[in-house]
């Protein structure tokens, strides 16, 4: 069988406006393979961290390249299938891939068009080089290791990410060598389980109602999108505008008279679900609305964006653009400008980890408080969308009945 791998991820300077001719194969893609859309967003969330490091960004950027390939060209299958068997099948193919993917010299990712005045794949790069004519491609045992490395590393982001819930390169690479790499697996361990102290939390909450008290125009937003991560704990991506997907205001919608609830219609791996919301979120959604000058709740279809910007989008799809849902890094800023200000009130040890929280840490924190309280499990993890119980993803209406029920009298 011959195969065609593309340079999918955009240079360094170019992640955050990509690359047209990228946006044609990705689409293609993302129509077989479920999760291919989502796993590309979080490739590039992941290399905008490490881009200000060239060296770092390039050697990330080849194996995360690489693996994308590898998954949607040749396995053609999402990346919740990728176990011990498939790493090891993924580091067998890049010890000996096939010969129409091997080129004599390096060539650029991309060139520029002048018809265009664009960057455009450039057809004469292949993801292998073998400088060496005549001999067989052949890859060092040092050079494996590393691809290891950087993929475990990666591995972490998506596990913190709660995108995937294993590191098989962190597993191979643990069998592969004689050592057992614990800077490696060391963040491995700590990915998953971070979350806020009950202090960390009281100090959050009270900064960003006192924060939307002085600045209504500006931190209604912030605590409404505080107050829905830690209360019904969305990832992040859902709650931002990405390709296809723009929450607006009647993603909370009525179950029955006092019952709400937020639809998430394409979550991990394509799937929906509905999160029961507490009375509480509620609350602070009717603040936010009262002060946009909408009424207290959503109406059935209200198309109004959910977290709406508060300067026009400068780039992309969004340029000169106000009414327009924010991105997943415009979120990211908001919920840590909001740690920065709690910090202030916290001694030094608690203030110095609250800063070192990521966003992903109010998620945690809000799935800890619901099993801590003596919740449902089953029904936490309905809300959650946990991978390890997505068959509860479609459950019967009494199953929901007794999921929103249970969620009303949640607080702080």
């Amino acid at each position: 069988m011959s195969y065609k791998f593309y340079p999918l991820i955009p240079n360094a300077d170019q992640l955050e406006i990509g690359v047209p001719s990228i946006n044609v194969i990705i689409p293609q893609v993302a129509d077989k393979i479920p999760d291919a859309l989502e796993l590309y967003e979080h490739s590039l969330d992941y290399l905008m961290e490490v881009k200000g490091n060239r060296s770092n960004f390039n050697a990330f950027r080849t194996h995360i390249n690489l693996l994308l390939n590898w998954l949607w060209f040749v396995r053609e299958d999402p990346i919740e299938n990728f176990r011990r068997n498939e790493i090891r099948a993924f580091v067998d193919f890049c010890n000996e891939p096939p010969e129409e993917l091997i080129s004599s010299a390096p060539f650029a990712h991309f060139v520029y068009d002048k018809l265009t005045c664009q960057y455009e794949v450039n057809e004469k790069w292949q993801p292998f080089v073998n400088r060496n004519e005549g001999q067989p491609y052949k890859r060092r045992f040092e050079t494996v290791k590393s691809q290891l490395s950087l993929l475990s590393t990666f591995f972490s982001y998506l596990c913190d990410v709660e995108f995937v819930d294993r590191n098989p390169a962190a597993t191979y690479l643990k069998r592969l060598t004689e050592n057992n790499m614990r800077d490696v697996l060391a963040a491995d361990e700590e990915v998953a389980e971070k979350a806020l102290s009950d202090e960390q939390v009281r100090a959050v909450w009270h900064t960003v109602s006192e924060m939307a008290k002085k600045q209504p125009e500006i931190h209604l937003r912030s605590k409404l999108l505080i107050a829905t991560l830690l209360l019904i704990y969305p990832r992040i991506s859902e709650l931002a505008s990405r390709p296809g997907y723009s929450p607006v205001m009647s993603s909370f919608r009525q179950h029955t008279d006092e019952n709400w609830y937020y639809f998430i219609p394409r979550s991990k791996n394509g799937k929906s679900r509905r999160v029961a919301c507490p009375r509480r979120l509620i609350a602070v959604l009717k603040e936010y609305r009262l002060f946009l000058g909408f009424s207290p709740l959503p109406e059935k279809n209200e198309k109004n964006p959910l977290f709406v910007r508060h300067v026009s989008g400068t780039r992309g799809r969004d340029a000169g653009i106000l009414n327009a849902n924010l991105g997943k890094e415009q979120l990211r800023k908001i919920v840590l400008s909001v740690f920065d200000r709690a910090a202030e009130s916290l001694n030094d040890t608690a203030a110095a980890e609250l800063r070192a929280f990521n966003v992903h840490a109010l998620r945690h924190t809000g799935i800890s408080k619901d099993l801590a309280s003596g919740r449902s499990p089953n029904l936490v993890m309905a809300d959650s969308g946990h991978s390890n119980l997505a068959s509860l993803s479609i459950y019967s209406r009494q199953n929901f009945v007794d999921q929103i029920g249970s969620a009303l009298e949640k607080d702080f």
